[in-house]
């Protein structure tokens, strides 16, 4: 049967319903897996989740977290942790492979069964506000033919929350891991992309489509209490910087810098990694070899294109901007030292990539760019601030 969200019901409503029924239309188990979890998502099931454990109902769930989308929030995490059983996450570190399933399980051992599959994640919005349809499908456990086919529902669930390589328990020192090394979003820090100027600025222009606000039930988004884990100290978290290495290269940043059309250059989308008048041990830097043979010369490079003689690689990076960590990316190096005659004191580059539309702002103009060396011994990330 099909659950077209939000026109005729909504997923969170079902899945709340399911988990407080009582006596013989009751579950004692609730398996789910999903790509991302949200805050939002976790407070609507909060108090349904806690009355269906203390029920004696058991709670397993696997979710997926990624350095590339980062969907999946610190806060989702550390507020479902404690209302499970068993949480695993899942990641694959190839960008080119999303850990994408929603599945929900409900059991009565050796009794009946309910699997809903379809788009919906641990959101609010996956649960309530967007647009989904999800299916669902009843067993009859008692039945051999329907109790085979609820098997292999199990059997898909099992392989995805069994550890592996890409499949770990969640603890409170991986959760806290997990957030430090850059896999996951933190709801509590906008980045400049999402600032309100940005938003007002979508605001603008003619409509195409009609607007109608969706929002979930009251009542019912009450964090789960108590919680069972500390949670993630961001204050801490943001100590990260004081584990910085030493200062390698300092810049006043430009329009150009910033990918802002000026009236003497063009946007490039590049960091131009300069002389700058730099000095290393009183001696001002050369910067054709200084950054592509000392600070990075450890990476990988290779021909940027087969018909270029540029070269690149790739390198992480941990990135703030006027006080407001943006977490950890990976940015791309360009090398070439044909550029030396053209640009002027420019041979490498570093591509905003990502940070594109968190950079692209006016107010940073003439802010000091500085890049910073990795936490001794580690070979990344490298540390930039703009300031």
């Amino acid at each position: 049967m099909i659950i077209n969200q939000p026109r005729v019901e909504c997923l969170g409503d079902i899945l709340r319903s399911k988990l407080t029924l009582t006596d013989e239309d009751s579950f004692d188990k609730f398996y789910f897996v999903v790509a991302y979890v949200k805050k939002s998502g976790v407070t609507l099931l909060a108090s349904a989740l806690q009355e269906f454990r203390q029920s004696g109902g058991h709670v397993r769930a696997v979710v997926g977290v990624s350095r590339y989308q980062k969907n999946t929030s610190v806060q989702g995490l550390q507020y479902l942790l404690p209302l499970c059983n068993e949480l695993w996450v899942y990641a694959n570190e190839s960008p080119t492979s999303t850990f994408h399933p929603k599945v929900y399980i409900f059991e009565k051992t050796n009794e009946k069964a309910i699997v809903f599959v379809g788009s919906s994640n641990l959101t609010a919005g996956g649960l309530y506000t967007n647009y989904e349809v999800n299916f669902y499908s009843q067993y009859d456990l008692k039945e051999g033919s329907q109790a085979s086919n609820f098997l292999a529902v199990k059997e898909m669930f099992d392989y995805y929350s069994t550890s592996s390589e890409f499949c770990r328990s969640l603890s409170p020192q991986l959760l806290q891991e997990l957030y430090t090394k850059g896999y996951l979003s933190n709801e509590e820090v906008a980045t400049y992309a999402e600032s309100e100027e940005t938003e007002a600025a979508k605001d603008k222009g003619e409509k195409v489509f009609g607007s109608k606000r969706i929002s979930p039930p009251s009542g019912i988004t009450k964090p789960p209490t108590p919680i069972q884990i500390p949670l993630v100290d961001f204050g801490q978290v943001q100590d990260i910087w004081s584990m910085k290495g030493e200062l390698l290269w300092r810049k006043q940043l430009t329009p150009r810098d910033l990918q802002i059309v000026s009236i003497k250059s063009a946007p490039t989308g590049v960091i131009s990694l300069t002389q700058a008048d730099f000095r290393v041990n009183g001696d001002v830097i050369d910067q054709t070899t200084y950054f592509k043979e000392k600070i990075f010369g450890g990476f990988s490079w290779k021909p940027d294109r087969p018909s270029s003689k540029a070269v690149a690689t790739k390198v992480k990076f941990r990135v703030k901007i006027m006080e407001k960590d943006l977490g950890q990316h990976e940015l791309t190096l360009r090398h070439n030292s044909k550029w030396e005659a053209k640009q002027a004191n420019y041979t490498t580059g570093i591509s905003w990539g990502p940070l594109t539309k968190s950079i692209k702002n006016s107010a940073f103009i003439d802010k000091t760019f500085s890049l910073y060396a990795p936490p001794k011994p580690q070979k990344e990330p490298f540390f930039i601030e703009i300031g």
